[in-house]
């Protein structure tokens, strides 16, 4: 009898031990895609890989602009009733950053980020923005607004004027060449108010002296004033168009 209280004791315990790991499976499994997705987004701003401090202050201007900048302070965030708090998504890899700071760590190694978990690998991530701005779903991701300060502000897909006007100026030129039989390529753009075009990738100039170019930047100059921001980034199409395409 003895023996079998012993038994049925130990089969619980072992019990206990395989239920557990899948939640700890999923836990890691949590924190891998969130790492990735803010890591992402942060690199598609930015155009670089965030350090952990830069990623943990990432996620708490998103968790904070969700809530109107209304917490001085994370503890402040932190004290207030979750009833009484927007959630973004973000909120899960804030708290493990700001709690396990001292034990992950992000190591750059050529294009890879190596990201060590308690001196252990947890993952790599690999980005390179000329292979993802490809990418069709990739390429709003890039859209962002930058003030004077170097502040971000994504450019939504549904911002009205900016599609308005990258329409207007390709409705111009349209007509000139139609690129027929010209497969036509991505460049990532930032325009500055002081130095106007860099053309991130593929780089070079030969494209800065395209007509269509000098008018946009006249509409890009006044855009910009408009909504008090210094530099815009963007993923545009070159023309001559190619008469399908509906990207600009």
């Amino acid at each position: 009898m003895k023996k079998n209280v012993i038994y049925l004791v130990f089969f619980f315990l072992l019990l206990g031990c395989v239920s557990s790991r899948p939640e700890k499976d999923v836990a890691i499994h949590d924190l891998q895609y969130d790492l990735s997705r803010y890591i992402k987004d942060y690199y598609c701003i930015y155009l670089k890989y965030p350090t952990v401090n830069e990623l943990c202050d990432f996620c708490w201007d998103i968790v904070n602009s969700a809530n109107e900048y209304r917490f001085r302070t994370y503890c402040e965030y932190q004290n207030e009733e979750r009833l009484n708090i927007n959630g973004t998504g973000a909120e899960y890899l804030l708290s493990f950053l700001k709690e396990n700071h001292d034990n992950i760590l992000f190591q750059k190694e050529g294009q890879i980020l190596v990201i060590l978990w308690q001196s252990k690998l947890l993952q790599t991530v690999h980005l390179n923005y000329c292979d993802l701005i490809n990418e069709s779903y990739n390429r709003w991701n890039f859209f962002s607004f930058f003030d004077s300060l170097g502040n971000y502000k994504r450019i939504d897909n549904d911002e009205e004027d900016f599609i308005a006007m990258r329409k207007k100026v390709k409705q111009k030129y349209q007509s000139v060449d139609n690129g027929q039989g010209e497969i036509l390529k991505p460049y990532l753009i930032r325009y500055d108010r002081i130095s106007k075009y860099a053309f991130l990738c593929p780089q070079g100039s030969e494209i800065a002296s395209k007509p269509y170019l000098k008018d946009f930047e006249i509409l890009l100059d006044s855009f910009l004033l408009k909504k008090k921001m210094q530099m815009i980034q963007f993923v545009s199409f070159i023309p001559p168009f190619d008469s399908e395409h509906k990207d600009f």
